[in-house]
């Protein structure tokens, strides 16, 4: 028999704002937030019912606009699912809204906004998608090893950037801990994974490294993804991690840095 459960699936590690500079700031250009990007598979889910989520709030009562719409969309930019905002004048109260169901294929998606007009600015804190499951037997959860608490901007922001050559942090608050405590999972079959999102900035070249360390400072064997993507179209990789190499107990983080080959 299975359980009934909802995951939620971050697609956001910090707040996505409509702002830029100037006394009156809006974003007039529309984007696809290629730092929202994420990989979903339905076959790692059973008796599931799929929804777009964001956090977020609309306060200028001088738009001309009625309702802001985000969308979510698939890797050929096509919307799979759309969030409509109504307007409202109290910066200080967000909403949480859901799209209708939609049906999802195994593919990367990400979180689209339109372009704004002068007086409207929208602020959205989460983007998420929900799984939520009936009588599941099979699911896949995650585990976020990064959270950036400012603005992803205008761009394709990143949660943390280095032109280093050794592996290291340049924002060290930014990432998290996490030890793995297996009793914490029931089933007869549980499988561990590392996945992120990178690619190579500042159009230098070379690779984008990221691996996981124990805490101690020790690199997980076999942790380590590599690509020479750029970060106006990063990749979503993951590697397995076998129990030899993530032991019960152990501590992890993330660590990256950049190559110039």
């Amino acid at each position: 028999m299975g359980m009934d459960l909802t995951v939620y699936l971050e697609m956001a590690d910090g707040p996505i704002y409509s702002v830029v500079g100037g006394t009156n700031p809006y974003d007039p250009v529309a984007r696809d937030l290629v730092s929202t990007r994420f990989a979903l598979d339905p076959s790692n889910y059973d008796g599931a019912t799929y929804f777009f989520e964001i956090v977020g709030n609309w306060n200028e009562s001088t738009s001309p606009l009625a309702t802001f719409v985000v969308e979510l969309r698939d890797h050929l930019n096509a919307t799979v699912a759309s969030i409509q905002v109504a307007r409202g004048v109290d910066h200080t109260q967000s909403v949480r809204v859901r799209s209708t169901a939609f049906v999802p294929v195994a593919d990367t998606y990400h979180v689209y906004k339109p372009a704004m007009t002068s007086g409207t600015r929208v602020d959205i804190y989460a983007a998420r998608i929900v799984v939520d499951q009936v009588n599941a037997t099979k699911t896949k959860i995650q585990i976020p090893l990064t959270c950036n608490t400012t603005t992803t901007g205008t761009t394709n922001g990143e949660v943390d950037s280095t032109i280093s050559s050794s592996y290291g942090q340049n924002y060290p608050d930014i990432f998290n801990f996490y030890t793995k405590h297996a009793s914490e999972f029931a089933g007869d079959s549980v499988a561990w994974s590392f996945e992120t999102l990178h690619g190579v900035g500042g159009g230098a070249g070379g690779h984008s490294l990221v691996s996981l360390f124990t805490s101690a400072g020790s690199q997980i064997a076999s942790s380590e993804v590599s690509t020479a993507n750029t970060n106006l179209d990063p990749v979503i990789q993951e590697v397995s991690l076998s129990n030899v190499n993530f032991p019960d107990g152990m501590t992890v983080q993330v660590e990256h840095k950049k190559t110039a080959t």
